[in-house]
């Protein structure tokens, strides 16, 4: 799709099918998902990004220790913690979000992105994700790993639904010789 270097990690079958539907089912609730703002407040605005966001997930911790041991047994990723927040999305037809990134003034400490993918592909039409103008993957079960400063986009979906996860690595969940000592 794009010519620019590759700057993304796919590592197919990262979940099963049955863990990309259960995720999906603990989801309590979704709400409009916002814009991060300068000072620490959301707006809202459909015309930039419209996404449905999981308002809380049933067995929140399970699927961050099963994250974490996943991404401990299959990536050299030093990570030590699971990140705080953990999102299901959902993007149905009409819904996209343009060009941006998750780390600017608001979330600095950002470091790496983290999406799985949860639909069958075939379920939606378009919906792609696009890192630095790469399409990444859309097969189900896939994690796609990232630098969270690196520009990417969802195209809008012209049919059906597409479910994903996503949660950002931070500093603070990292090994590093700071906190070995």
């Amino acid at each position: 799709m794009g010519t620019d270097k590759i700057v993304h990690t796919e590592i197919k079958n990262f979940f099963t099918d049955k863990e990309c539907s259960e995720l999906i089912k603990d989801v309590i609730k979704f709400g409009k998902a916002g814009l991060g703002n300068r000072d620490g407040t959301h707006k809202i605005d459909e015309t930039y990004r419209k996404t449905l966001q999981s308002e809380g997930i049933n067995n929140d911790k399970k699927w961050k220790s099963i994250i974490l041991k996943k991404l401990q047994d299959e990536t050299d990723i030093p990570i030590i913690s699971m990140p705080d927040n953990l999102f299901v999305l959902k993007y149905n037809k009409g819904f996209k979000f343009d060009i941006h990134r998750d780390r600017g003034p608001q979330y600095e400490d950002r470091i790496y992105t983290m999406i799985i993918q949860l639909s069958d592909s075939n379920k939606y039409e378009n919906g792609d994700l696009l890192i630095n103008n790469n399409l990444a993957t859309k097969e189900k079960g896939s994690l796609i790993l990232f630098n969270s400063g690196v520009l990417h986009s969802v195209s809008e979906i012209t049919s059906g639904e597409r479910y994903s996860a996503v949660t950002w690595i931070r500093r603070r969940e990292l090994q590093t010789k700071t906190n070995l000592l």
